[in-house]
Parts: C-alpha cells; structure tokens; sequence
C-alpha cells in the first residue's frame, strides 16, 4: 500500500491494518520503545544507538540488505568548485561539534562529513543499486 508519508504508515501499522513498513528509525523509535510496535531488524549495516538490542537485518539472517537512509546537501549545478569545498568544509566543522553530532544522534541520524568527490561516489553507487534492484524487479520507470 503507497503511503504519502510516514506517519501514515506508522498508524496503520500501529492499529494493525497492515503487517510491517520499513520505518525510518526517527519516525518508528517512540513506538518502539512504547511497546507499540516491535522492531525486527535494522536495514543499517550497524546497530543504532537508539535501539541497541535491534539486529541488524544481516544478523537476522538477510545479508545484503544494508539499506540506510540518507541525506546529502546539494547545491546546482555549475556552482563554483571554490563555493562548494567552502560549503564542504564549514559543514564538516559544523558536524565536528559535540552538540550537533548528540543532536543528529538522537534522531537516529550518523553524521557523515565527506568531500564532494567521496560523496558523488556515494550518489553513484546508491544509484546504480536501486536500478539494479530495479531491473531485477521489473521495475518500469514511470
């Protein structure tokens, strides 16, 4: 069943209209630790520290599935090399403070800062996953 968001998902789940989603950690955390849903395996390729008796889902048994969610910051197209090393660096000396990284933590997130280059090499080879899964599952872009 599509879901516009999570929320929505979440509450189905809760109510038991459907069986499982695949929650980001800071949208099914709560209801984790409240007892309303059981979490069953993380698709990181490490334990969360919000849920630290969670397995992984190679624990578990599935290997291969280490499908974490992320964000990136991007910037257009043709943006000036000087700007975008200058972005780069005050980012990673923003995700250098104790407090921003105790933050990020908190909502599940693991604060990555990387270069420019490592990061489109990240892009590319999440892309050229999906579309191999794609493939695999006949999927038809639309």
């Amino acid at each position: 069943m599509p879901y516009r968001g999570g929320p929505e998902a979440n509450s189905d789940v809760i109510a038991g209209r459907v069986s499982y989603w695949f929650a980001p950690i800071v949208m099914a955390v709560t209801s984790a630790c409240d007892g309303r849903v059981i979490p069953l395996a993380l698709t990181s390729a490490q334990r969360s520290q919000l849920l630290p008796d969670v397995p992984t889902m190679a624990e578990a048994g599935v290997q291969g599935a280490d499908y974490s969610l992320w964000n990136g910051l991007w910037a257009p197209a043709g943006t000036p090399v000087p700007i975008v090393e200058k972005i780069a660096k005050d980012v990673a000396h923003a995700l250098s403070a104790p407090e921003l990284r105790e933050r990020l933590t908190k909502l599940g997130a693991e604060p990555m800062a990387t270069s420019p280059a490592e990061f489109a090499r990240f892009v590319r080879s999440e892309l050229d996953e999906a579309l191999r899964i794609a493939r695999l599952a006949a999927i038809k872009p639309e």
